[in-house]
């Protein structure tokens, strides 16, 4: 019994201590489990702490990305203030230069690429936001063992929210940079257009200088030559003259010298006659001789004083033979000198033999006999079109028809827009339609000067080297080609295409011929000496008088144009001279066309001649329509923003008023119309819409379009004039078929 009592309290104690194990074994499990799942969870939020690292070291990048790409905004900052000192120097010059657009789009491509980073950067940092929050509730249970684990995660939450705030910093500057990014193209593409002319301007110096240095001896010496020649022509002509009067002189000297010598043979013979018959008298009468010889010796000295006056007349005359002859001679060389002045004078005509070739074969059709109804003939031929394919809207056709006929004010007709609308077959179709004489001039990208468009003179082979333009002109000029058996009748009427105009500055090549065209009206083509004021000068070599051209206002002038990235923006002092159509978009595609057969079907068909186009437009109209007033409202709109328009806008809209073919309330409307698409609208291009003003002068043109009751030209306008975009383009109207 004393034993169980000591054991039993050892038990009790031995239970205790292995129930105390169990309890440390027990809870050294939970910990050892705990444990566990903490490395695990450590190690899944250790790729999550690697990604937000790799998501900042993305970010530090995209700021440096952002940091070069507002360091080359400051560069062209820089760029536009030079930009603005060059605009000094150089004026009316149109942004278009491939090496900085390349610039250009390399700096958007950058920014494009900041944007794509930005973006995937947010995204990344949405999922991982997520996921630290998934993280952060289940840390929640570890809580006392991952102090370190919330101190970093309060660090990448305060990251985040530094990375949050960078974002949209960013945004900001992204979205100012998108706003900036037109003036920034067009500043930098008008630098690099100037830069680039000047360039180009400081080669042509070079080259002209040269040439000018060349073509200055070569002056000097045709100089010294022709004055040279002019003397010695100057002393051959007085020659001629003296010799041709010597010869007059020699030869009435010679005729009398010869009627005298017959009239002392004859005196002569009758002496001699009467000798004889005195000495037979003498033989008959030897008896008598002693009664009459003192009247046979006064008849012999008579006979011997007749015989010596004979034989000094014999004399005279030889001398004066002698004479003739030495004159004769003289005059000989002269003619031959002179023949090689006249070889000489072939060559000169040689020198144009070029200018005289036949640029096109003139059009063999009988002229229309009639006049027929403007309208009427318009109409047929718009259903003549139409029926071989064609799809130009009867709007288009009149638009066209009417700008041709308002060559004394708008001497150009310009055809623009997108490629492949038919803006090179109309006036062709046009002229073979009206029985004109047409021609194609491709406009090539190297042209910068009058030669390109008329020619020069080659000193190389001494003749004037002229392009198809320039024989064109010559054959439709009836004023300074007048024996030329390929000129164009004096009826005819004529167009010239120039063919993708703006692949060149037309400014550079076409500015002194526009010019020149503008002039016409203030001449009067009968009079040479008014004539030559319009009239293009053809100069030929040292020596050789110049040739002239006048192009009348039978000859209409069209050229095409696309709005593309490789074509030159017309100035205003073009677009001013011109009637401006624009081809849009197509609202039906048109399939197969017939050029072939609507030319044939025109063959047969009388021409027009210039008595039916004056008719046409010596027509006496009555506008109804208040336009004027409307124009002066709208240039008083256009004065607040900077860009009013003068008094050739008035001239041309008031022609082309004048000139539509169809009459009636509606169709003034129309016309006035076009004219405020072609002639009012253009001058807003490049407008920034935030412009002050701007706002008033939109509601004014809303409102007068609205007023002609043209849908789709109020379209375009308010399409031209969205908000959305910064500046204002002007791109033309669609037309429905």
């Amino acid at each position: 019994m004393g034993t169980s009592t000591v054991l039993l309290p050892l038990t009790g104690w031995a239970l205790v201590g292995a129930f105390g194990l169990v309890i440390v074994l027990a809870l050294a499990c939970v910990f050892f489990v705990r444990g566990v799942r903490m490395l695990r969870k450590a190690e899944e939020l250790a790729p999550h702490m690697m990604a937000l690292e790799a998501l900042k070291a993305d970010i530090a990048k995209a700021e440096g990305e952002m940091d070069n790409l507002r360091s080359k905004l400051e560069n062209a900052k820089t760029t536009i203030a030079q930009a603005d000192e060059a605009r000094q120097y150089i004026e009316e010059h149109q942004p278009r230069v491939e090496s900085m657009r390349r610039e250009e789009e390399l700096l958007q491509t950058n920014l494009t690429v900041a944007k794509d980073r930005l973006q995937k950067a947010t995204e990344a940092y949405t999922d991982q936001e997520e996921k630290v929050n998934q993280l952060h509730k289940q840390a929640t249970d570890l809580q006392q063992t991952l102090d370190f684990q919330e101190a970093r995660l309060r660090e990448v939450q305060a990251e985040t929210t530094r990375l949050q705030s960078d974002r949209k910093q960013l945004e900001a500057a992204i979205a100012a940079l998108s706003k900036k990014r037109q003036e920034v193209e067009m500043a930098l593409a008008s630098l690099a257009a100037k830069q680039a002319e000047l360039e180009r301007l400081d080669r042509e110096i070079d080259r002209l200088r040269a040439e000018v240095a060349e073509l200055g001896l070569q002056h000097s010496k045709l100089t010294q030559q022709n004055d040279n020649l002019k003397i010695t022509q100057s002393k051959l002509n007085a020659s001629i003259q003296e010799l041709i009067a010597k010869e007059s002189e020699a030869r009435i000297a010679c005729e009398k010298a010869e009627k005298e010598l017959e009239a002392l043979r004859r005196e002569l013979e009758a002496l001699q006659k009467k000798r004889d018959e005195t000495q037979k008298q003498a033989d008959t009468a030897r008896e008598e001789a002693n009664e009459q010889g003192a009247a046979a010796h006064a008849a012999k000295s008579e006979a011997e004083r007749y015989t010596g006056l004979v034989d000094k007349r014999k004399e005279d005359l030889i001398k004066v033979n002698a004479a003739l002859a030495e004159a004769r001679g003289t005059l000989d060389a002269l003619k031959r000198k002179i023949s090689a002045q006249t070889t000489l004078g072939e060559g000169v005509k040689d020198a144009w033999q070029d200018l005289e070739r036949p640029a096109v074969v003139p059009v063999d059709r009988l002229p229309e006999r009639r006049t027929p109804n403007e309208a009427d003939w318009l109409a047929k031929l718009g259903n003549r079109l139409e029926a071989h394919g064609f799809a130009f809207p009867e709007r288009t056709l009149r638009a066209f028809h009417t700008s041709l006929k308002c060559g004394e004010e708008s001497p150009l007709v310009v055809l623009a827009g997108i490629s492949g609308t038919g803006k090179s077959l109309l006036p062709e179709l046009y002229a073979a339609a009206a029985g004109m004489n047409f021609l194609s001039v491709p406009v090539q990208p190297r042209w910068d000067g009058p030669q390109d468009v008329l020619g020069f003179y080659n000193y190389m082979e001494g003749r004037y080297k002229a392009t198809e333009l320039a024989r064109f002109l010559w054959q439709a000029d009836r004023w300074n080609n007048t024996d030329y058996d390929d000129a164009f009748p004096v009826d005819a009427l004529n167009i010239v295409l120039l063919d993708e105009m703006n692949l060149a500055r037309v400014e550079y090549y076409f500015a002194d011929f526009l010019s020149k065209l503008e002039t016409r009206r203030e001449i009067n083509p009968e009079d040479g000496e008014s004539r030559q004021n319009a009239e293009l000068t053809l100069e030929c070599g040292a020596g050789l008088a110049p040739r002239h051209l006048f192009p009348d206002f039978n000859t209409f002038f069209v050229g095409t144009m696309n709005e593309d990235e490789t074509t030159q923006m017309l100035s205003d002092k073009v677009i001013d001279r011109s009637n401006l159509l624009r081809f849009g978009r197509p609202s039906k595609l048109a399939g197969k066309t017939d050029k072939q057969g609507f030319l044939e079907s025109v063959q047969g068909e009388p021409r027009l001649s210039c008595g039916i186009w004056d008719k046409w437009n010596a027509q006496d109209k009555a506008i109804a329509l208040n336009y004027r007033e409307q124009l002066e409202e709208l240039n008083k709109r256009f004065a607040t923003i900077g860009r009013p328009f003068g008094h050739r806008v008035r001239r041309s809209i008031d022609a082309y008023m004048h000139a539509y073919p169809v009459l009636g309330a509606d169709a003034e409307k129309v016309a006035f119309a076009d004219q405020i698409e072609m002639k009012v609208l253009p001058k807003l291009n490049g407008l920034e819409l935030e412009t002050p003003g701007f706002n008033a002068v939109k509601d004014a043109i809303i409102g007068t379009i609205s007023g002609l009751k043209d849908g789709e030209l109020l379209d375009a306008f308010k399409e031209a004039a969205n908000p959305n975009h910064t500046f204002f383009r002007w791109r033309g109207v669609m037309r429905s078929n």
